[in-house]
């Protein structure tokens, strides 16, 4: 390995405490500064988790994350993906319970923001629906919670779902290049999953009428579609 190349691996590990030679005073100043990077990242990707807990109190739940799992890229946009799982781990019994899937839907915003551009497909009065088989759009993320959770995000990132569907699901999209959340239904991510698996519209459509009766499907696909949740 070229000397430079050891030197950077040497400090690098040096100022995520991670060699002996952390230790070293003169490695204070690159290592604070290296941890508030992290922390600072942290915070912006969890903004509702931060809202939650306040700003001391996850300044040291993400100081204590980014010791043990420091960022492996330069791109701190993406950092944290291990987050959310490791809430639990940390605050134990002190966690409210619905903290970590709060901190998954910031996480679902960050990876859809993320997320290669596409075209969203448009609606087509022509084409016989039933057959199509569409394709989920690079940004869509969605995921089934408790409605505690889907509650207590839009609480603290303040956002308000009362114009949209009702439900515990989330449906995080970038429709017109900004990211949004709204609420869904179990059975609008029935339709997002199936298709995912690729089952054509038709195939969907029978599985969610037979688990959920009822199910105006129509409103619920346009809705989709209007979100941009399928690309073209």
């Amino acid at each position: 390995m070229p000397d430079l190349a050891q030197f950077q691996c040497r400090f690098a590990a040096a100022i995520t405490a991670m060699a002996p030679d952390a230790a070293r005073p003169e490695m204070a100043v690159y290592r604070n500064s290296w941890l508030r990077g992290a922390v600072d990242a942290l915070a912006a990707n969890y903004p509702a988790v931060v809202a939650a807990l306040g700003a001391d109190r996850f300044a040291a739940l993400a100081a204590d994350h980014a010791r043990r799992f420091p960022p492996s890229s330069p791109v701190l946009a993406d950092y944290g993906a291990r987050f959310p799982d490791e809430i639990a781990t940390s605050l134990g019994r002190a966690a409210p319970p619905w903290l970590a899937d709060m901190a998954r839907i910031d996480r679902m915003r960050t990876e859809a923001h993320l997320a290669a551009d596409a075209a969203p497909v448009a609606p087509d009065t022509d084409a016989d629906w039933m057959t199509l088989r569409l394709r989920i759009h690079p940004a869509t993320r969605f995921a089934d919670f408790d409605g505690t959770a889907l509650r207590s995000w839009s609480r603290h990132a303040g956002v308000d779902f009362t114009h949209a569907f009702t439900g515990s699901s989330a449906l995080v999209t970038r429709p017109w290049g900004a990211v949004q959340v709204t609420a869904l239904s179990p059975a609008g991510t029935r339709i997002l999953a199936g298709i995912a698996g690729g089952a054509t519209i038709g195939e969907v459509v029978i599985a969610v009428v037979s688990r959920w009766p009822g199910t105006d499907v129509t409103r619920l696909f346009t809705h989709l579609i209007n979100q941009g949740a399928f690309a073209a």
